[in-house]
């Protein structure tokens, strides 16, 4: 069934590239709402929706811009946020949801990044031998 999705959907050269754009929105609107502490509830259900239809339709090809979106969305939101509470005292809180979408960013990235390389440098040795 993923295949006839990712066909129908890679025939169709606009609708990839929007669903490649609505899959980037959607995990930046989640990174972005868990910084500014909406509760786990929403920004999962962001995140989710965006990988779900990444993996289904297969858009995009490569796994990096996912995560790399998520980390971007989630230092900008944390930079125009903390402008914003560092006169009400929370900061402390503010600086704790920024770091965990940090962390989460970069690990996700970090993975992303290996998933993507991997393969490439596997087929590279592979046909450097024969």
């Amino acid at each position: 069934m993923l295949r006839r999705v990712r066909a129908a959907v890679r025939r169709v050269p606009a609708v990839a590239r929007l669903l490649a754009l609505a899959t980037l929105l959607l995990v930046a609107a989640g990174a972005h709402t868990l910084v500014r502490g909406d509760g786990p509830a929403t920004w999962v259900a962001l995140a989710v929706a965006g990988i779900a239809i990444a993996v289904v339709t297969g858009c995009p090809t490569r796994a990096w811009p996912l995560p790399a979106i998520w980390l971007v969305a989630g230092v900008l939101a944390g930079t125009t946020l903390a402008a914003t509470v560092s006169a009400s005292g929370t900061g402390d809180t503010v600086a704790g949801r920024v770091a965990a979408a940090a962390v989460a960013g970069g690990a996700g990235l970090v993975a992303a990044v290996l998933l993507d390389v991997v393969p490439v440098l596997r087929a590279r040795g592979s046909g450097s031998a024969t």
